[in-house]
């Protein structure tokens, strides 16, 4: 009797336990899949991650695309102007009394308040503060509200402040919601928000004299302690908010005194006396 070819022999007895049923695969074929490895022959083409033993990732949500402001149709009877939760009054800033005084031009078309145009066209021609109060729902484009926040702003640049953010309240008007941006659930009063910027660090760059060209400038130098400390916006001693004209005159004084530190000194010929 011939001897069995090498790689033939039986093999010996195992202690794996018995062949258990595999998931199905598409198509209705059992597998089977001892040790929790798939026979080769029993694989198909292209292995389902169920099939494999991994948990697909659950899909990510498509992100909504905001709804433009001339797409947004918002009815309104009342609107309360206010400063953002959070942010203390100051005496820098005009007060609700003075800014919701504020006239804005725009133009009523087929019953839609929208911004007025430049050039005279088909509608009528009105003046909206956002103190007044109608009986009766007004529906205003988003772009329409938006100029009223933008003369909001305004006034508050005419006081120095810049950094200035006027919009609806987003628990009202949100519009990252899509179609669905209207929020007050059937309400008409709006709430318009004022954000106002606040510095909380003041930093300074210095550059070398003589330097290469792309060489990092040296942050917060020793050197410009002082300059930090007296700046008028979020210095020591300054505001915390963005007062653009302060600021400006503290660098121009700064600027000043360098460059006249920097001229070379007139001396006066010596002269002496007999």
């Amino acid at each position: 009797m011939l001897p069995p070819l090498p790689g033939t022999e039986p093999l010996p007895p195992s202690n794996v336990p018995p062949t258990e049923p595999g998931p199905p695969v598409p198509g209705g074929e059992l597998l089977l899949i001892p040790n929790g490895i798939l026979p080769f022959q029993q694989v198909p083409l292209v292995p389902t991650p169920e099939v494999m033993g991994f948990k697909p990732a659950p899909p990510k949500p498509t992100a909504v695309e905001p709804v433009k402001p001339e797409e947004m149709k918002i009815p309104v009877t009342k609107f309360t102007l206010r400063y953002a939760p959070g942010q203390k009054a100051s005496p820098r800033l005009p007060s609700i009394e003075q800014l919701q005084k504020v006239a804005v031009p725009l133009t009523e078309a087929d019953g839609v308040l929208v911004p007025a145009a430049p050039k005279p066209g088909p509608g009528k021609n009105v003046s909206v503060r956002l103190d007044e109060a109608s009986p009766k729902p007004r529906a205003f484009r988003g772009d329409a509200i938006d100029k009223l926040g933008e003369a909001v702003v305004s006034l508050i640049h005419k006081a120095g402040i810049y950094e200035v953010y006027v919009i609806p309240d987003p628990a009202q008007i949100d519009r990252l919601k899509g179609r669905n941006y209207d929020q007050r659930g059937g309400k008409t009063d709006l709430s318009i928000l004022i954000y106002v910027s606040k510095i909380v660090e003041v930093r300074s760059l210095r550059q070398k004299p003589g330097a290469p060209a792309g060489t990092a400038p040296v942050i917060d130098s020793p050197k410009d302690a002082r300059l930090r400390a007296k700046s008028p916006v979020g210095g020591s001693g300054g505001v915390a908010f963005l007062d653009k004209s302060a600021l400006e005159d503290y660098l121009e004084r700064v600027n000043g005194s360098r460059e006249e530190r920097s001229r070379p000194r007139q001396h006066r010929p010596a002269t002496s006396t007999s």
